[in-house]
C-alpha cells in the first residue's frame, strides 16, 4: 500500500492518491513510518481522495511538519517505465540516487507530483550551449497533480473532465512567447507539461502579473509513502 501526497489543504487534510489492492473505505487508517498515520476521509478513488496526516503525537500535521516528514521518510514516486536492476528493498543507495537524478537541473520550487521527464536529460552545460547558440530560454511552472494521474474513462474524449493543475508564468516569458507567435518564430516546449502551460496561455486563461511567476518545476514535497516500508528520501 502506498500514499502519493499531492497537495496540502488545511489541518492535516491533504489531497492524495492511495494505491492498494484493497477497497478502502472512509475512516480507514494507514500506519506510516515513524509512528505517523494517514486517515482516509473518503473511500479510495482513482481520482484521488482527501486524507488526514496525523503526526507521532496523533495530532493533525502542519504543512511544515508534513514536508519535513516526507523529506525524511518519503520515496520518489518513479514512473513505471523507469526500471532498475536491483530491487529497492535491498539497495538504499539507489533511493538516494533517485532523489538526485529524478529531477531536472532547472527545478526550483516545491509543488509538483512528478518530474517533467522530457527535461531530465538536460544539464547545465547543455543549457549553456543552447544560450551560446542564440536560443532564448524561458521557464514556466506547472504543478503536476490529479489532472495528470486521473485515468480517462469516458468513451468520447470530449466528455473527459480534466482536473485543474496550478501553473505560473512570469510576465517576461509570456511576452516572449506572444512575440514569437506573432512573428512566426519556432517555439519548442520541453515536454507536454510545458506545452500545457503554453496552450493555456493561448486559450485565454489568466496569467500571473509580472513578478508573480516562479521558475521551473520541482517535485520536492511530493513523496510516496509505503505503510510499514523502509525509510527513504522524498524528491528534490
Amino acid at each position: 500500500m502506498e500514499v502519493l501526497y499531492l497537495r496540502y489543504i488545511a489541518d492535516g487534510v491533504c489531497e492524495a492518491v492511495v494505491g492498494s489492492n484493497a477497497k478502502l473505505a472512509a475512516g480507514e487508517s494507514i500506519a506510516l513510518p515513524g509512528g505517523w498515520r494517514c486517515e482516509l476521509l473518503e473511500g479510495k478513488s482513482l481520482d484521488g481522495v482527501r486524507v488526514r496526516y496525523l503526526n507521532g503525537c496523533a495530532a493533525p500535521a502542519t504543512l511544515s511538519e508534513l514536508l519535513a516528514y516526507l523529506e525524511a521518510h518519503g520515496e520518489p514516486p518513479l514512473p513505471p517505465y523507469i526500471k532498475r536492476d536491483v530491487p529497492r528493498e535491498t539497495d538504499k543507495y539507489d533511493a538516494i540516487d533517485d532523489k538526485q537524478r529524478y529531477q531536472t537541473v532547472y527545478a526550483r520550487h516545491e509543488g509538483s507530483a512528478a518530474a517533467p521527464t522530457a527535461g531530465l536529460h538536460f544539464d547545465e552545460a547543455m543549457l549553456e550551449r543552447l544560450r551560446a547558440g542564440g536560443h532564448a530560454l524561458a521557464r514556466v511552472t506547472l504543478h503536476v497533480g490529479l489532472g495528470t494521474f486521473a485515468p480517462v474513462r469516458a468513451q468520447d474524449l470530449r466528455d473527459h473532465v480534466m482536473h485543474e493543475e496550478a501553473y505560473s508564468v512570469e510576465a517576461e516569458a509570456v511576452s516572449a512567447y506572444a512575440s514569437a507567435l506573432q512573428t512566426r518564430q519556432s517555439v519548442l516546449a520541453i515536454g507536454t507539461t510545458s506545452l500545457r502551460v503554453l496552450h493555456t496561455i493561448v486559450g485565454g486563461a489568466s496569467v500571473p502579473a509580472g513578478g508573480a511567476g516562479v521558475p521551473a518545476r520541482d517535485l520536492k514535497s511530493m513523496a510516496r509513502l509505503k505503510n510499514g516500508g523502509r525509510r527513504g528520501p522524498s524528491h528534490h
